[in-house]
């Protein structure tokens, strides 16, 4: 019963002599008349066609930036452009947008609540920047320890 079946199946698509001989006589048939030369003939000018402006080396223009780009190009910066969001941004979005939002805060608080005055340097800044660096250039000696002989 199973050796019946793949038979069968074998039978389906192994390739029938008088089918092959009919396709044959078909294709000579419409290579005679004319029509396959005509296709042929069209295909070549779509061909050449591609060739000239299309294709991989087609030049596209950026919409508002006025930038012409191969399209293989354009197609390798959207490839790194979605890797990037895939493998970056969108896996820790929520870390990105909290980092975000405390920059933006930190440059809000700085340009406008603290006002022009605070961004001057205050005489008392200066004095402690300069007392900081006399401490912190100033030289200790810890245990100093002499042997005696």
């Amino acid at each position: 019963h199973t050796l019946h079946h793949a038979l069968c199946w074998l039978r389906i698509f192994v390739m029938d002599p008088q089918l092959e001989e009919y396709r044959r006589r078909q294709r000579e048939r419409l290579a005679a008349s004319g029509t396959a030369a005509a296709d042929i003939g069209r295909q070549q000018e779509g061909q050449q066609q591609g060739a000239a402006g299309g294709g991989l080396d087609g030049l596209i223009t950026l919409p508002g930036l006025g930038i012409q780009l191969p399209l293989w190009q354009l197609g390798l910066g959207l490839l790194a452009i979605g890797s990037l969001w895939l493998n970056v941004v969108r896996p820790y979005l929520a870390v990105w947008l909290l980092v975000g939002g405390l920059l933006g805060l930190a440059f809000w608080l700085q340009s406008s609540q603290l006002g022009a005055g605070a961004r001057e340097e205050k005489p008392w800044m200066k004095e402690a920047a300069v007392g900081l660096a006399q401490k912190l250039e100033e030289r200790y000696t810890l245990g100093d320890v002499r042997s005696e002989e």
